[in-house]
């Protein structure tokens, strides 16, 4: 995982439909995604300040939903086959103030009741930058506001018990670039099993005669149970945008390479 460089303003970074959502001013977070799994039962996420100004940040616990593009909503009830760590995850301190360059690190605990039903729990932990008390509000009309700005969030899992997921990706499709863009292998992924997927995509193309080469490589995609499906596009990258000649696409859905690289599925393509 790596250091998230979040900006000055709300914003939404899409790559090949992977969402992260970004904001609140220079705040360093460390790592970005958090999973109990076995016998792990503390973890800690480092904040540090690289702005200029000191920021105040509200930390809370909140249940979130993918949808089938990848993006998080928030949700207020649950939905079947939906499991919230937010009784089962402990954390402080609860709200930080930061000085340009400080740090703090946010403590984490799960305490999982014996007789916890076997499952996937998933909740998020949301940094919310709120307004300094001394700043002076900003007129609007005739009301005086102080707006919060949402932050980021980053999931925590739980994984209590055996589950498991099998991943299969479908519907492969092959969009041949446009003038002034690259070409696009649009799919699915289909997951089923109690247990959300993580992974790599890696897209490999070969042309008729010639060697084959990796034209994509996209970090950190996931399907986040109860979901069965994530829709996917992945830019493929060719000379100068080129259309790509006859051959075949591989697409390969795979652990990080850091772990170890184990391919959770894989599909083919032929372009004519």
């Amino acid at each position: 995982m790596k250091l998230v460089q979040l900006k000055l303003v709300l914003t939404l970074l899409t790559f090949c439909t992977a969402t992260l959502t970004l904001a609140a001013p220079n705040l360093m977070l460390f790592p970005t995604r958090i999973v109990f799994d076995k016998n792990k039962r503390a973890y800690q996420v480092d904040l540090t300040n690289t702005g200029s100004e000191t920021g105040i940040y509200r930390i809370s616990l909140e249940n979130k939903r993918m949808t089938d593009i990848g993006k998080f909503i928030s949700v207020s009830q649950l939905s079947p086959g939906e499991l919230s760590a937010e009784n089962i995850i402990q954390f402080s301190p609860r709200q930080v103030e930061l000085a340009p360059g400080a740090g703090q690190t946010i403590r984490i605990i799960l305490r999982k009741p014996a007789d916890l039903p076997i499952g996937e729990y998933r909740s998020h932990l949301v940094f919310t930058r709120i307004p300094d008390p001394s700043a002076k509000p900003v007129a609007n009309g005739s009301v005086a506001i102080l707006t919060p700005m949402i932050g980021a969030s980053i999931p925590i899992i739980v994984n209590n018990g055996a589950t498991t997921s099998e991943v299969k990706l479908t519907d492969l499709k092959y969009l041949k670039a446009k003038q002034n863009e690259t070409a696009v292998l649009e799919f699915n992924i289909e997951r089923k099993g109690a247990r959300s997927v993580y992974g790599d995509l890696i897209v490999n193309y070969k042309a008729k005669g010639e060697q084959e080469k990796e034209i994509a490589y996209v970090k950190g995609i996931a399907v986040y149970s109860p979901n069965s499906l994530r829709i996917v596009k992945v830019s493929l990258q060719s000379e100068n945008n080129k259309q790509l000649t006859p051959g075949k696409l591989t697409l390969k859905y795979a652990e990080s390479r850091e772990s170890g690289g184990k391919v959770l599925g894989e599909a083919n393509i032929e372009i004519p």
